[in-house]
């Protein structure tokens, strides 16, 4: 019997494989590098961005500290309002003083002395911005007047006041305090007092 030739043991390739066309070349893989505009154009973006946060920040704490001293002028309003309002008892309490002097026995010093505390105590109001709201004579507003008691009369208009009996008085054009007051009243006529006199009703039997 004839043997079989033996099959080699390593083999060659008769074709090579082609090189794979999707390889990139070292040239494809290096970036071009920004240009000098380009790098400037970012930096003005970054520069522009900076300078807006800025612009925000900056108005959001002027109009804090706006905020902070709106609340400070109105607690200042107030607390001032507070204690003027407190004081006006001690006014009335002077004039009082003041207008007794005739009637009781003092020295001249005495009534000097209470003539110029309630001078400068009125002079201390006044640059505080505190005013006297004018009464007597004037129309009735209910807006600064406060009604006490009316007196039927022909000699003033209707709602016209005839005598303060507590003063009133504003603060830099603000109410700080109502006058009390008597105003006049048109008198009844007879068919009024009539109509407003009740019935006289028969006795039951």
């Amino acid at each position: 019997m004839s043997e079989k030739p033996k099959q080699s043991e390593a083999t060659e390739d008769s074709e090579e494989k082609p090189e794979s066309e999707d390889t990139p070349t070292p040239s494809e893989e290096t970036e071009t590098p920004p240009t000098t505009e380009e790098l400037l154009a970012l930096e003005r973006k970054h520069v522009e961005e900076l300078e807006t946060r800025l612009a925000y920040q900056q108005a959001e704490h002027a109009n804090a500290i706006k905020t902070l001293e709106r609340r400070r002028a109105q607690f200042m309003e107030q607390s001032n309002r507070d204690l003027l309002l407190k004081l006006l008892p001690v006014l009335d309490d002077l004039e009082l003083s003041f207008l007794m002097v005739p009637m009781v026995k003092a020295n001249k010093s005495y009534i000097e002395g209470l003539k110029m505390v309630l001078v400068g105590f009125q002079t201390t109001l006044r640059a505080a911005g505190v005013t006297r709201i004018k009464c007597e004579g004037q129309s009735f507003d209910p807006l600064r007047h406060e009604v006490i008691s009316r007196e039927e009369t022909t000699e003033y208009p209707p709602n016209t006041i005839i005598e303060e009996l507590r003063k009133g008085y504003l603060l830099k054009g603000k109410l700080l305090r109502t006058s009390l007051v008597k105003i006049a009243v048109a008198p009844k006529t007879s068919e009024e007092e009539t109509e407003q006199q009740p019935e006289e009703t028969e006795p039951s039997p």
